[in-house]
């Protein structure tokens, strides 16, 4: 995989975001803490998303699900996104690469 370059940022719908597949933190409910830091401060941190292929207007999650189920549980309607270069696809990979780069070093996975 190439590494992957951030082209912008900007605010995508919730609804217009799909969780990886591969992403086991989308198994968690969201955590109250965050959920909290969220509702105080903001999502501070963008979430990042890649376009999915044929699929216009859709974006899937590279790093992130976790800030994107706060903010689902927060009832936001949208999320401040960094936007890669790469595009996915539902069917075929997901940025593995990503998933494993942002949860490595979590010691609350089984």
């Amino acid at each position: 995989m190439q590494p992957q370059k951030i082209v912008g940022f900007r605010e995508i719908s919730i609804s217009a975001l799909v969780p990886s597949p591969l992403e086991p933190a989308e198994r968690l409910k969201p955590d109250a803490g965050l959920v909290d830091s969220i509702r105080t401060l903001g999502l501070l941190q963008p979430v990042c998303v890649a376009p999915i292929r044929g699929q216009k207007g859709t974006w899937m999650i590279c790093a992130g699900h976790r800030r994107f189920a706060a903010a689902q549980a927060l009832g936001l309607p949208a999320v401040p996104c960094a936007v890669l270069t790469m595009e996915v696809d539902l069917e075929g990979q997901a940025p593995l690469d990503l998933l494993l780069a942002e949860n490595i070093a979590r010691k609350d996975f089984d």
